[in-house]
């Protein structure tokens, strides 16, 4: 984070060059404007980390770009809070290097590893200038946070390339890719298939796609613990991943097998060691005995062989 950009918005965000602010309990919206014009002297000022509770995961850390998702606490010099996250029952998010949030968070949280939690100090140069954000931060105040940092990850953008051609007269494939290894880690779940790779290193689900599928109605969202993957307006996937993912690790292709094409998702896995029994926390979403998990070809065509079931 440049010491020379424009002011960032407050903890909370809000409109630019608003900071809206819990105050244990209840929210006001107040004027943040901090002076840009700061000396070498002034950014020497000491910014200080002091970690409450390590991360298992140092090697994952935020990077300009990545969406952090985090619960904090913020206190002034003398104790009293001005500032919490739980309070409001959610945690706040925030796009690194996007100069949405103070930059004392920029910098120290970037050093912060998943689930690690930490205190911040940001004296004034960093925080809210020598103005402050009357009545709540008195100005030139050096403030301090209590941050857990819940999760880390990135959008996946949505690229314009053609859709597989299916037109190719292709022989189907005679073994599926989830009956290949008997002890490999695999589920058929409702709209999806997953299988973990050769190495067990990956994860890969794989969406049946039909004919008129565009890549713009295409939507997936990959952070380190949760997936969401949604086609047209059909939610196929949407949950908390069995393990933690690496985001770096982890995208979405196109495959084709045979006449069939797939919307192919590859999640890294933090820990290779873990053996997945489900892709989703709590398990994954089965067809009921009115639509079987067996040939299914897409979503779509698994609720009209649903109907049919039902009406038999």
């Amino acid at each position: 984070s440049s010491g020379s950009r424009a002011p960032a918005r407050g903890a909370l965000g809000g409109a630019p060059g608003q900071l809206l602010l819990g105050v244990c309990g209840f929210s006001v919206c107040g004027a943040l404007r901090r002076s840009s014009a700061r000396s070498a002297v002034q950014r020497r000022a000491r910014l200080e980390k002091r970690v409450i509770q390590e991360s298992p995961y140092l090697d994952e850390k935020p990077y300009e770009g990545d969406l952090v998702r985090i619960h904090y606490v913020g206190r002034l010099s003398d104790g009293t809070c001005f500032d919490n996250s739980r309070v409001r029952g959610k945690p706040f998010e925030f796009v690194m290097g996007e100069s949405e949030v103070i930059d004392g968070w920029e910098i120290l949280i970037s050093t912060m590893a998943l689930k690690e939690k930490a205190e911040l100090t940001c004296p004034p140069q960093y925080a809210y200038g020598d103005d402050g954000v009357p009545p709540y931060v008195p100005p030139g105040e050096t403030v301090t946070f209590t941050v857990d940092l819940l999760d880390i990850g990135r959008p996946v953008q949505e690229e314009e390339k053609p859709v597989v051609d299916v037109s190719e007269d292709e022989e189907d494939e005679d073994e599926n890719f989830w009956d290949k290894d008997e002890q490999r880690e695999k589920g058929r779940c409702l709209g999806f298939n997953w299988e973990a790779s050769g190495s067990g290193q990956e994860i890969f689900v794989r969406v049946p796609l039909s004919d008129d599928v565009r890549v713009k109605e295409i939507k997936v969202n990959i952070t380190s613990t949760a997936i969401k993957c949604k086609i047209a307006d059909q939610m196929v996937i949407e949950g908390t991943l069995f393990a933690p993912v690496l985001t770096d690790d982890s995208f979405w292709d196109f495959e084709k097998k045979g006449k069939k094409v797939f919307l192919l998702i590859t999640l890294g896995k933090m820990d290779a060691s873990i053996k997945w029994d489900s892709l989703l926390e709590g398990g994954d979403p089965v067809a009921t005995s009115s639509a079987p998990a067996v040939e299914v070809v897409d979503v779509e065509e698994a609720k009209a062989k649903g109907a049919k079931t039902v009406e038999a």
